[in-house]
């Protein structure tokens, strides 16, 4: 770990201008319903913050370490993606131990031996599923431009079927190549848990499309309806380091008690 933090230190020294942050508003919607769900990103050096509602995430890429933080409770859990791990895994079997309460020996122990099987499963990136994946991205023309930035449109294939049409801006960069590569590595062990397992968004062919600018705008196409991703407003600007820090008189609390 040690390692790692001294690579982006030096990676950031020598990378020319990093001093400029990015400020990035989003939402989110489904193509039959009327309500949006919004989302502030902020970014700068090695840090991104994502503010959703009554949800705040930190992300200090360099060091593999996240803050969650609940804006209602004012509460927060801070640790690294290991201990985030620890916890998520210690947590669910809890609740999974509860439902199984009035098993029968015999029984209780299969379902045990099934859960830790799992768990050992999504903690090794869940190879298996990884492996009944295959991954397609490919660019297909030039989109209109998004607040300045001209943009390049690619679709992505899952086992041959189109699910997501992505708009990347790439002239957006929130971090040098191989510190946006590791963010979204980190991005999409944090939420592994929610996608049960392996994602392909977690494959290194999305990952590589996620190194090429912002995503400025994503479709992902469903049965019945489509959710859609997109900007609405672009700023490059210095931030203020207390944007990457939560606020004074927050309780440290363990991850469970977040309910994420």
């Amino acid at each position: 770990m040690q390692r790692i933090g001294l690579y982006f230190f030096i990676l950031i020294m020598f990378s020319g201008n990093v001093s400029a942050g990015w400020v990035i508003k989003e939402e989110t919607y489904f193509s039959d319903q009327e309500g949006k769900e919004h989302r502030t990103v902020y970014a700068e050096g090695t840090f991104i913050k994502l503010e959703e509602k009554g949800l705040t995430t930190i992300i200090d890429v360099a060091r593999d370490k996240i803050i969650f933080y609940n804006s209602k409770a004012k509460t927060y859990w801070a640790g690294t993606l290991d201990d985030y791990d620890r916890e998520m895994i210690d947590g669910m079997r809890q609740k999974f131990l509860g439902t199984i309460s009035s098993y029968n020996d015999s029984a209780r122990a299969i379902a045990i031996e099934s859960f830790e099987k799992m768990a050992r499963q999504l903690m090794n990136d869940s190879v298996e599923g990884a492996e009944k994946l295959f991954v397609q991205v490919s660019q297909t023309k030039n989109g209109s431009p998004m607040f300045g930035y001209p943009t390049r449109i690619y679709m992505v294939w899952v086992n041959k079927v189109a699910t997501e049409e992505v708009w990347v801006a790439p002239d957006v960069q929130l971090f040098r190549e191989p510190v946006t590569r590791h963010y979204w590595e980190m991005f999409n062990r944090i939420t592994r848990y929610y996608e049960k397992g392996f994602h392909y968004q977690a494959d290194p062919k999305y990952l590589y499309l996620m190194t090429r600018g912002y995503p400025v705008k994503v479709k992902e196409f469903g049965f019945r309806y489509d959710v859609i991703t997109e900007v609405t407003r672009i700023k490059h600007k210095k931030l203020p380091d207390s944007v990457f820090r939560i606020p004074s008189g927050a309780n440290r609390v363990r991850l469970s008690k977040l309910n994420l």
